[in-house]
């Protein structure tokens, strides 16, 4: 699993063709959304508003409270991975400081943008699967994602229940892990402490008070929608990353464009249902060679990078469909138990 350099010629070549091809693609194009894009920034916030306006009227069935909960929480990973994920880039508009309060729809979602921004940014793109230093692959050593980490604490059970680590995943990285990262890089506290405070006011309090549901329905809904953002969100990342096949180096190497290309895998590039609710995390070497660029022009990028590395025989590693790529995650957490 350890990365073999690619020949710098080829890299350098690879380099020069694709800024060739992709800045005549954007001529006469935005690099930013499209009308498509602002469509997902309305459906999400109506989904993530509408679903919670439902859950606060009293005598709703309480298996259809239940799937508005998990309706709720999907809404929140749609409108995560297709807006505050460009805008924390700067990507969506390409304007910094709208796109800066875009970013803010993260906090609709329960996570901060300002530590998502210095842990994603700084903490993965450049240093995927690189060590330890890669804060994408730290699973609190519940379960075993890079050959270089210490055993799983679930032992050979881990790539069985995975899906339940994914699951808690994003609870743990809006109530815990945001005020770890908070400290690491000096984040206000109180500030930060005063935004879950408000999201959880609105989201579980406002049921609460308003459902006439009782406490447990109502807690336990929150939850289950918690766990569908948590498996939808991580479940693009790792099928991309942490997949057989794919580089885990000890060091950071000096050429970033054979790095991406080592350590990333695109899961089904044409898929159309994936570019429209996935917010283009699935063309993923796309995303880290251009983070700067939104999302929806990855599905052409990936078509100009697939061609251009062909031509300069660089590997392009790709999953052509969603069950083969969730597979070869499967393989790589049985291979390291």
């Amino acid at each position: 699993m350890d990365m073999v350099p690619a020949d710098l010629g080829d890299v350098v070549r690879f380099r020069r063709l694709l800024r060739s091809r992709v800045n005549t693609y954007f001529a006469g194009r935005r690099p930013g959304a499209d009308p498509g894009a602002w469509v997902k920034l309305a459906l999400g916030l109506a989904v993530h508003g509408g679903t919670l306006a439902l859950l606060c009227l009293p005598g709703v069935a309480p298996l259809i409270f239940l799937t508005l909960w998990i309706a709720n929480g999907l809404a929140q990973a749609f409108l995560l991975v297709n807006v505050a994920h460009d805008a924390v880039h700067t990507a969506f508009t390409r304007r910094r400081r709208i796109d800066a309060w875009l970013a803010h729809v993260m906090s609709l979602c329960g996570m901060d943008p300002n530590v998502f921004r210095r842990s994603h940014n700084d903490d993965h793109h450049g240093v995927m699967n690189v060590g330890a230093v890669d804060n994408a692959l730290d699973t609190r050593g519940l379960i075993r994602v890079s050959p270089l980490q210490p055993r799983s604490k679930l032992g050979r059970w881990q790539s069985r229940l995975a899906w339940a680590v994914y699951a808690m995943g994003f609870l743990d990285l809006a109530f815990i892990r945001d005020f770890q990262l908070a400290r690491r890089y000096n984040q206000p506290l109180a500030r930060l402490a005063v935004n879950k405070l408000l999201y959880l006011a609105v989201l579980l309090g406002l049921p609460l008070l308003l459902s006439g549901k009782p406490a447990a329905l109502v807690l336990g809904g929150f939850i289950a929608g918690q766990m569908a953002a948590g498996v939808a969100m991580l479940l693009l990342f790792q099928i991309t990353h942490l997949v057989e096949g794919n580089s885990f180096p000890a060091a950071l190497p000096e050429d970033h464009v054979s790095h991406v290309l080592a350590t990333t895998t695109d899961v089904a590039p044409d898929s159309r249902l994936l570019a429209a609710i996935g917010g283009g995390l699935h063309t993923h070497v796309a995303h880290h060679l251009f983070p700067g660029i939104c999302h929806v022009h990855y599905p052409a990028l990936t078509r100009l990078i697939t061609a251009t590395a062909r031509e300069c025989g660089l590997p392009y590693r790709v999953n052509q469909r969603f069950g083969t790529a969730v597979a070869a995650h499967h393989r790589l957490l049985h291979r390291l138990v």
